[in-house]
């Protein structure tokens, strides 16, 4: 079997998933010139009976296999299972896999390429680099975008960056498959070959593919960047989300500054966004300096030692960190959303049962103020004494009932209101109810510190 296995394994920050839907989306023409782009997480799930849900599709390929540490080798693994459909496409077709996400960690990457190169001989990798500095402040727009507690000052951060050193991942990848397998590129418009000199093109030229491109769709920009006060916006609201929080108000905060960029549009959109200031971008820049001319005399055969041709520093910072005041502003505003989306998402799980606090203290009259447009069906307590007695907010009361007087648990969904809660817990637990679907705690809904 003499068919090449590609791998394109980024790095981050070059076009990585504009590239993955032009494969996607034109998967159909390429196998018409004997490349084939497989839809791995398809394949997978027809083999194991289950049923294929799309998400996105540059996650069809191979970014499901990224979080699998199972090898490649072990054919009962899902990596095992995705390697079967693989060899397969391999026996007619030369095969891309695309994910960038394994250039991260080094260790996992170099265990990644022996275990494929163990099982297969023709291996190539194709590997595109980005000037560091742009590298860099294009990432941490990326991580404070997708994370949702990352918030380190860009100074700070770019400083102990370690995959911006190219040089020692590339020795890394050449000694596994061979400095002639793998295809370096550089990530510049003026360095794009192919018919439209963007990253599809210069991708397709490498591999040496020649299409009729009047047949192949073209993709619109994708993952746009956040202009640099949303940015701080989202840092700031990073350091306010609590890692106890409910998974869906996080990834619904997560998506609303995915998609914000398409929603107000770029209000500069001339502006290039850059964090460095001038001096700082030099002084960034010289500590590659060395080993970039390496790169480029060893990977690229260019005896110049230019591996860059972008050689502009005056690239002006646009990054504007917030007033105390204004932070402030931004956290008063994120408790008050955050409150709001709690309520909403408390009463979805609540679903058709009525609502229950359990806990007839000070704790039960705060939820009492905070939920007026959900309100509660009854107070629960273990006391006798509070049993008869009502609490009020605004203009209604709610009986406080014994725990003895609920004959039909399965009615009530039920927020716990106290404190200290590991015996209510257990308790509740006891009678049958499941925590998450028909208790929670308050002082983990919402967060009350104690």
């Amino acid at each position: 079997m003499n068919n090449t296995l590609v791998l394109h394994l980024g790095t981050p920050k070059t076009g990585t998933t504009a590239l993955q839907l032009f494969l996607v989306e034109n998967s159909e023409e390429l196998k018409k010139l004997g490349w084939s782009y497989p839809n791995l997480a398809k394949s997978v799930a027809e083999m194991d009976n289950k049923k294929y849900v799309e998400n996105i599709s540059c996650e069809t390929n191979c970014r499901f296999l990224f979080f699998e540490k199972d090898k490649f080798s072990n054919s009962n693994s899902l990596r095992g299972k995705a390697w079967q459909v693989i060899r397969k496409e391999l026996e007619n077709y030369n095969v891309i896999l695309s994910e960038e996400a394994f250039y991260h960690s080094a260790k996992e990457m170099e265990e990644v390429l022996k275990d494929i190169k163990s099982l297969y001989d023709n291996v190539k990798v194709v590997l595109y680099l980005r000037r560091q500095d742009r590298y860099a402040e294009s990432l941490w727009n990326q991580e404070i975008k997708w994370r949702a507690f990352f918030s380190e000052e860009f100074n700070s951060w770019s400083e102990k960056l370690e995959s911006v050193h190219y040089l020692s991942r590339l020795d890394m990848i050449s000694e596994i498959i061979g400095k002639e397998n793998l295809i370096v590129r550089v990530f510049e418009k003026e360095q794009f070959e192919g018919e439209s000199h963007s990253i599809s093109s210069d991708f397709m030229h490498s591999l040496g593919i020649k299409p009729d491109w009047t047949k192949f769709k073209k993709i619109k920009s994708v993952n746009k960047r956040l202009s640099s006060s949303s940015l701080e916006i989202k840092r700031i609201i990073n350091k306010v989300m609590d890692r106890a929080e409910h998974p869906a108000i996080l990834e619904q905060y997560r998506w609303f500054f995915l998609d914000l960029p398409n929603q107000i549009g770029d209000t500069n959109p001339c502006q290039e966004e850059s964090y460095f200031s001038i001096q700082d971008r030099k002084e960034f820049l010289e500590k590659f300096e060395s080993e970039n001319i390496t790169i480029a005399k060893k990977y690229l055969k260019r005896d110049s030692g230019d591996l860059f041709l972008d050689k502009r520093m005056d690239y002006l910072s646009t990054y504007v960190q917030a007033t105390p005041m204004e932070e402030e502003i931004i956290r008063i505003f994120t408790y008050m959303i955050n409150n709001r989306d709690k309520q909403a998402l408390l009463l979805q799980v609540k679903g058709n049962r009525k609502l229950a606090y359990f806990g007839a203290g000070a704790k039960c009259q705060d939820m009492l103020k905070m939920m007026l447009e959900l309100r509660a069906d009854a107070i629960i307590d273990n006391s006798r004494e509070k049993e008869g007695t009502f609490k009020a907010a605004g203009l209604y009361k709610v009986q406080v009932v014994h725990t003895s007087s609920i004959d039909d648990w399965s009615q009530y969904f039920v927020v716990v209101t106290c404190m200290n809660t590991d015996t209510i817990e257990q308790q509740l637990i006891g009678l049958g109810l499941q925590k998450g679907r028909d208790f929670v705690l308050a002082k983990d809904w919402f967060g009350w510190k104690a």
